[in-house]
């Protein structure tokens, strides 16, 4: 009697009222985990060592290439290129100045892939002073800091004897981070590239 006495709509809420009951207080939304830290830079191209020693202990023929083959130091510097730059900076720096132009290519196209504008000085002299193949990356890194005296190299090794240099060059200015300036500039030194004796290089 009392259920017919009350208004429909109360009655046809009494199931629903009756599941929440059994279901309990309603449950707190859980709070959204916290979104992760951005990586610095450094922990982007590298770990950190595990033991202060461990850098130290890859690093040492690098530091005395006297008593270490060429082999040995190149395999020494590939080891390193699992830490971040920040570590092995110092040790970069001192196979830009090793004996061998192998020693010394594997350490410039580390700063070029790293983009390491501290070993940019020692590029500027490899280009003028080192082998052909040192060159060939030095030239690389130097784009990647492109003032005017950067960009007037990479116009002049369009213009080198050799076709494979010319063609690394223009391959290059197109990937260098240039402003709206150096960027006009650029097509213009691209597009007389067109009228080169070398079928590659026009192609290019």
């Amino acid at each position: 009697m009392v259920r017919r006495s009350l208004p429909a709509l109360v009655l046809a809420s009494l199931p629903l009222l009756a599941d929440e009951a059994q279901a309990g207080p309603p449950r707190s939304k859980k709070a959204a985990p916290p979104e992760p830290e951005e990586p610095s830079p450094h922990e982007l191209d590298g770990r950190f060592p595990v033991w202060p020693s461990e850098v130290d202990r890859i690093a040492a023929p690098l530091r005395d290439p006297a008593t270490a083959t060429e082999s040995v130091r190149m395999a020494a510097l590939q080891e390193l290129q699992q830490f971040a730059t920040v570590v092995i900076l110092p040790e970069i720096e001192l196979a830009l100045t090793d004996p061998s132009p192998e020693v010394r290519r594997i350490a410039l196209t580390l700063c070029a892939t790293r983009r390491i504008l501290a070993c940019v000085p020692e590029a500027e002299r490899q280009w003028v002073e080192g082998e052909a193949s040192v060159r060939m990356v030095a030239l690389g890194l130097l784009s990647e800091d492109p003032s005017e005296a950067h960009l007037q190299i990479l116009y002049d090794a369009m213009r080198d004897p050799n076709d494979l240099l010319r063609e690394q060059a223009i391959n290059l200015l197109v990937e260098a981070p240039l402003d709206e300036q150096q960027a006009a500039a650029a097509r213009q030194e691209i597009v007389a590239q067109l009228g080169d004796v070398s079928t590659r290089v026009r192609a290019t």
